[in-house]
């Protein structure tokens, strides 16, 4: 049995009796004295309700807990008190009115208020612990001992271990490799994964897993994948992992096909992509460039050879090579005074059923003397020739056409042009595809088509330049 001497504003000292199961209240007045199991009609006509409901209440570690307990009306000789229920179901009294009952609590306090939307009292407990998790109990000091009952969670901030735990993992081309992030904390924390600019690997932009497995890596694996964990906590928590993938240089070049006069200023570029750093050289046929006879830079995987004044002898085949402990690569660019491939102009699909208007340009430095005209029957293995001259279409672009007959109709045909200035004769063209009136050419691009990859056929199609690219003809 404990003993708590209380001051009630309209009142002389009681003094409240209390213990774990039962409470007992002595009320004095001026004019005599009296109990709450006598008279406590003529003290209290009608005992506050709860206006606050039973509550879930989550916490950071380390923050305020505020538990409400409020009432409709709270005269100011009631009493209302604190319980956290213990184990087996028991109780332990926290306090009454705003006195706490272990004096040597440095963490709790009650705050009482008799106005407002508040108006009852709030139990404060500082600097959460994981120990003060569990379930609270607001109870009146009537017979009935009426309780509203509250429960407290303490979360606790998220933690991360991550393997390989020195956050750089290394791989080579091919393998299989994992990421780990295990979350720790109360509740167990989310982990998601992002990638520091750039989308994950498959093209996603976050994943949500403890553990990401790449098989097959290559170089668009290598990055940083960052982990983040998030529980809730005013805080997530994020590490990181480093991805290096060793691979053989990968080299790429802007254009394989320069296009270029004597006096002009002519840049072969290739990119380089390699891990480890490769050593990357410059070859004009077999013959090694150096920084002392040409002008060769390089910012980051970009390399660049620069001709200032391009000269009858600076034309032919460059090659860029690269070379790392892993293998080596190259691409050869070809700089040319002769003119571009020919680009057809021709719609694929004729109007005759035996004969068809096939016309072509192409970009040259010199004036274009002459075309050379190939064309056959996909029946036929044989090459029909035919020299057309050049006309002159604009600054530095000639053009050239020719009415076929005597073709058969219903049927598919190829041409390739070539072009002849004072440097010689171009390289051929990309074969051009065609047909008479009346032919299924859709069916015949599509079966073209397969039979192309079947075989393992390279068909490029270049531009006026040189450069790679790819046309998809829909019909």
């Amino acid at each position: 049995m404990e003993s708590l001497r209380l001051q009630m504003a309209s009142f002389v000292p009681l003094t409240l009796f209390a213990s774990d199961e039962d409470y007992q209240y002595d009320y004095a007045y001026d004019d005599g004295d009296y109990t709450n199991d006598d008279q406590k009609d003529e003290v209290i006509e009608e005992h506050p309700t709860f206006v606050t409901l039973g509550s879930t209440f989550t916490f950071d570690r380390g923050n305020t807990i505020r538990l409400p307990c409020y009432v409709d009306k709270l005269p100011k000789n009631y009493v209302l008190f604190w319980k956290k229920v213990t184990e087996n179901d028991g109780e332990t009294l926290i306090s009454v009115d705003t006195q706490i009952v272990d004096s040597s609590s440095t963490r709790e306090s009650v705050e009482i208020s008799y106005d407002g939307a508040d108006r009852g009292s709030t139990l404060v407990i500082n600097l959460a612990e994981d120990q003060d998790a569990g379930q609270y109990m607001c109870v009146m000091g009537n017979a009935a001992k009426t309780t509203i009952k509250h429960t407290v969670k303490i979360r606790a901030p998220p933690q991360i271990t991550k393997q390989p735990a020195n956050g750089l993992l290394l791989a080579q081309k091919g393998d299989t490799v994992t990421l780990s992030c295990k979350g720790q904390g109360k509740p167990e924390p989310k982990i998601t994964w992002t990638r520091r600019g750039k989308s994950m690997p498959s093209g996603e932009k976050t994943i949500e897993a403890s553990e990401l497995t790449f098989t097959n890596v290559g170089r668009r694996h290598s990055g940083t994948y960052i982990c983040t964990a998030d529980n809730g906590f005013s805080q997530e928590v994020q590490d990181k992992i480093e991805v290096e993938v060793e691979y053989q240089p990968d080299v790429e070049v802007e254009e394989v096909f320069i296009h270029a006069s004597t006096g002009n200023q002519v840049e072969l570029v290739c990119l380089v992509h390699a891990h480890p750093k490769p050593l990357v050289k410059w070859f004009r046929d077999s013959t090694e460039l150096t920084n002392q006879s040409s002008n060769i830079r390089h910012t980051h995987n970009r390399h660049i050879l620069i001709i200032s004044e391009l000269a009858d002898e600076d034309f032919g085949n460059y090659t860029c090579s690269a070379e790392n402990k892993w293998g080596q690569a190259s691409r050869v660019i070809e700089i040319s005074g002769l003119a571009a491939p020919a680009e057809f102009s021709s719609q694929p699909r004729g109007y005759e059923p035996e004969q068809y208007l096939i016309e072509w340009t192409v970009k040259s430095f010199s004036p274009v003397e002459e075309f050379l005209l190939r064309y056959r029957s996909h029946d036929d293995s044989e090459w029909q020739e035919v020299q057309i001259e050049s006309t002159e279409e604009s600054t530095q672009t000639y053009a050239g056409k020719r009415s076929l007959s005597g073709l058969s109709s219903a049927s598919q045909y190829e041409a390739v042009v070539l072009a002849k200035n004072g440097q010689g004769w171009s390289r051929p063209s990309a074969k051009f595809q065609f047909a008479t009136f009346g032919a299924d050419l859709q069916q015949y691009f599509l079966e073209y088509s397969a039979q192309s990859l079947f075989l393992g056929r390279d068909y490029r199609v270049h531009d006026a330049y040189g450069r790679t690219c790819w046309d998809v003809i829909l019909l």
